[in-house]
């Protein structure tokens, strides 16, 4: 699950980014934090996908409904939250179509349920995972949660956030399992899930979390066209 904080108030964006990590404990999940509308904006249109995005109706840099009105066609799988001190401005926001308005003020008590609410809703779209062989059974990976899968000889590394997978397959078994769900091949030892790219330079692939993954020299150019159609696409 990937989440978005956008709130001025830099103690409001620990108390939730500290309430969500501890609802969420134990699952493969990703927050990102802004302190303005417009560092938030600028990431969704540079093609930064979030599953949940909390955030805050009154920002000094732009109006939160306003600015969720603007972004709406860059979200449409995302779950928008709206967060709020004015009570009254829950009814502001039914033009930005949220999935919930959360007040500061009762943050502890209405966070759970809101948080069990979007899990169910994330769950009802997700797509079904991909079946693979994995010790003596077999398990079901969300293409989604994958960040890169590495070829290590006759097995792969599947990455993920927060867990490592290590199957026997060849790279170009998982292939047309992987590809259909956003991956691009910027290597003969590599598939990256493009939600998790965050610049593609001459010789390096570069990962949100800094990590770089080599590219081939005669894939750069195809590389590059794929992801921007990819972005291009949400």
């Amino acid at each position: 699950m990937r989440i978005a904080i956008c709130d001025d108030e830099a103690y409001v964006v620990r108390l939730l980014q500290s309430r969500i990590t501890a609802l969420v404990q134990g699952e493969d999940v990703q927050i990102d934090t802004f302190l303005s509308g417009t560092l938030l904006r600028d990431n969704i249109l540079a093609g930064k996908a979030y599953d949940l995005i909390f955030l805050d109706i009154n920002l000094p840099d732009v109006n939160g409904i306003f600015l969720a009105r603007h972004i709406r066609p860059f979200i449409q799988s995302s779950l928008l939250i709206f967060v709020s001190n004015q009570d009254t401005a829950v009814y502001d926001s039914f033009v930005a179509a949220p999935f919930r308005f959360l007040r500061k003020s009762r943050l502890d008590t209405e966070l759970p349920q809101t948080m069990r609410d979007a899990r169910r809703e994330l769950q009802k779209r997700a797509p079904a995972g991909i079946l693979l062989q994995y010790r003596q059974a077999q398990i079901s990976v969300n293409p989604l949660k994958v960040i890169y899968i590495e070829s290590n000889l006759k097995s792969q590394v599947i990455h993920m956030a927060y867990r490592t997978l290590v199957v026997n397959y060849r790279l170009k078994d998982l292939e047309p399992l992987f590809l259909p769900f956003g991956f691009v091949k910027p290597h003969n030892s590599y598939l990256v899930n493009y939600r998790f790219i965050a610049t593609i330079d001459r010789n390096d692939l570069v990962l949100d979390n800094g990590q770089t993954l080599p590219i081939s020299k005669h894939r750069l150019g195809e590389l590059k066209k794929e992801y921007l159609a990819l972005i291009s696409d949400g």
